[in-house]
């Protein structure tokens, strides 16, 4: 009895041996798909707010990772912005920029008319004497002498009778004075155009005569009060504006 008793006994630990170990590759085999499972399970439920994952110690935070998200995408559209905004602004301040100094050159070229007219306000006018002056107030004009007693603001000036000139036969030395006057010769007006902003003729002999506020014309002479011949019966003011365009002089027709 005691010999059965214990050949019962070792029988017994024998059959445990053996189904433990056959139970442990069983065990060891299920836990790595317990830890996949638990990993599947953290990105399932990774998007859900407020909540976390642990798996094999690893904590997933949802709202952590989403507000990460949140903020990376703004700082990239905020780097967008800022490229685009790099972009656009010196384009924006190239126009701006442009503007401005369009205005600035359009100020400075009436400021550098007004102060050449006050500083040749002191010159000779077209027909003047501009020996003493040694200038003249035409833009483009310049001084160019006669004689010892007499000189005269002209565009150009060509040695020897000037058939121009009114007063005398006597030749021209043309010897400039001083410097031509900055910009160019006024471009006169033709028969039947408003020389109102010209104030000169091309025509010789024709001087501009203002009819009113908003016109004047070339003519060889003017009666104020309305122009019996004309289709338009509005008086004329018939004032003067500009020198009277000189023909040939009167010793032409002498000398020549």
């Amino acid at each position: 009895l005691g010999l059965s008793l214990a050949a019962a006994a070792a029988i017994a630990a024998v059959v445990a041996v053996v189904a433990i170990v056959a139970i442990a590759p069983s065990a060891q085999r299920r836990r790595p798909a317990r830890v996949a499972d638990t990993l599947s399970l953290a990105t399932a439920v990774k998007p859900a707010t407020g909540s976390s994952v642990e798996a094999e110690g690893i904590v997933v935070d949802a709202d952590e990772e989403r507000t990460r998200n949140v903020t990376d995408v703004a700082n990239q559209t905020g780097e967008s912005d800022d490229t685009h905004g790099n972009a656009t602004m010196p384009s924006a301040r190239k126009r701006g920029s442009g503007e401005r100094d369009a205005e600035e050159r359009d100020e400075n070229v009436t400021q550098s008319r007004a102060a050449n007219e006050r500083d040749r306000s002191h010159c000779a006018a077209d027909g003047e004497n501009c020996g003493k002056s040694k200038c003249c107030r035409s833009s483009g004009r310049q001084c160019f002498t006669k004689d010892s007693w007499w000189a005269e603001c002209m565009v150009d000036c060509v040695q020897g009778p000037n058939l121009l000139d009114q007063s005398s036969h006597t030749p021209w030395a043309c010897a400039a004075l001083g410097e031509r006057a900055p910009g160019e010769p006024a471009a006169c007006s033709e028969d039947g155009e408003d020389c109102s902003e010209t104030k000169c003729c091309k025509t010789a002999g024709k001087q501009c005569f203002r009819k009113n506020a908003e016109r004047a014309e070339c003519r060889a002479s003017c009666a104020p009060g309305p122009d019996l011949k004309a289709a338009d019966w509005q008086p004329w003011t018939c004032e003067a504006l500009g020198p009277r365009t000189m023909g040939a002089a009167p010793w032409v027709a002498t000398q020549c």
